[in-house]
């Protein structure tokens, strides 16, 4: 009976380890399972982990491929702005030259003129026999208000330069005596007074007579001041619109810029052009460089437009 219960015993025994072997088993499988499991998980993240970084690797790829070619196209930018800057500045170069000459043309052109170098006679420039006062308003300037029409008296080249030649000297002579300024125009319109006196009034001169020779002068200053600017400037004169202090420092510049030129045009070899038609105006070829500098060393204030 003690060996039949022993046996029992050890029988529950087995069968208890035999559930605890199942139940181990069990576990060991499931554990087998998760641990394959994470085995497949880590290879999947290990693959992913590549791919991402073969991903990385064509980004960073493809950003230093971008970041190069926009190297490159700063760099043609760039060159295509300096090209763009160099153009820019030779046609403002070639704008310069082209008004350097015109201008410097237009004032050799002028000077030769008025020593008597001509290509051709000049035809007579078109005058209206009758010409129109401009009122009494008072931006009308004072030597020239008036109403009506008015006489051309024609006056000619050679009339007109006495005339105006005239006009300095009194003009002169007057202010040293009462030593004060006296404008141009209005002293013109003096001596018409002394010489023909107060006749027929009218607002602002005084007088038609008065008012035909001032306007006959303004409007002969304005015709052959179109090639000549010198009687161009005392057109704007007597009409007001410069003040007499500029006149003497033009003509001074003028004198300056004659010296000058004639001066450095000495080292310069020249050729001289055709006989002029009066003896005491020989003056010979000079070159456009030239002209232009000395414009510039005469007039320095001004800028290259003015020029």
């Amino acid at each position: 009976g003690h060996v039949h219960s022993e046996l029992k015993r050890l029988a529950d025994i087995c069968e208890k380890q035999a559930l605890d072997v199942k139940q181990y088993g069990s576990e060991c499988e499931k554990a087998q399972k998760d641990a394959n499991d994470a085995v497949r998980a880590q290879t999947i993240m290990q693959y992913l982990m590549e791919e991402k970084d073969l991903q990385s690797c064509e980004l960073k790829g493809t950003i230093n491929s971008l970041c190069s070619r926009l190297s490159r196209i700063q760099v043609v930018r760039d060159q295509v702005q300096l090209a763009q800057n160099k153009v820019s500045i030779l046609e403002h170069k070639v704008k310069i030259m082209e008004s350097q000459e015109s201008h410097a043309m237009g004032l050799m052109v002028h000077f030769l003129s008025r020593r008597g170098y001509k290509d051709a006679p000049e035809p007579p420039p078109p005058r209206n026999e009758t010409l129109e006062a401009a009122g009494t308003d008072e931006s009308v300037p004072e030597i020239m208000r008036g109403t009506g029409k008015l006489k051309n008296r024609m006056m000619g080249r050679d009339e007109v330069n006495r005339i105006l030649e005239d006009i300095w000297k009194d003009k002169k002579r007057w202010e040293s005596v009462k030593q004060t300024k006296i404008e141009f125009g209005p002293h013109y319109v003096g001596m018409l007074k002394q010489k023909f006196g107060v006749v027929g009034n009218t607002t602002g001169v005084g007088s038609l007579l008065i008012l035909e020779h001032v306007y006959s002068l303004i409007d002969a200053c304005s015709i052959f001041g179109q090639s000549d600017f010198e009687l161009f400037m005392y057109a704007r004169l007597l009409k007001s619109e410069i003040p007499d202090e500029i006149f003497p420092d033009m003509k001074k510049k003028i004198s300056d810029f004659e010296a000058m030129l004639k001066k450095m045009n000495q080292s310069i070899p020249r050729v001289p052009m055709k006989v002029p038609k009066k003896s005491k105006a020989a003056w010979d070829y000079a070159p456009v460089p030239l002209i232009y500098e000395v414009i510039e060393q005469i007039w320095d204030a001004k800028s290259e437009h003015r020029l």
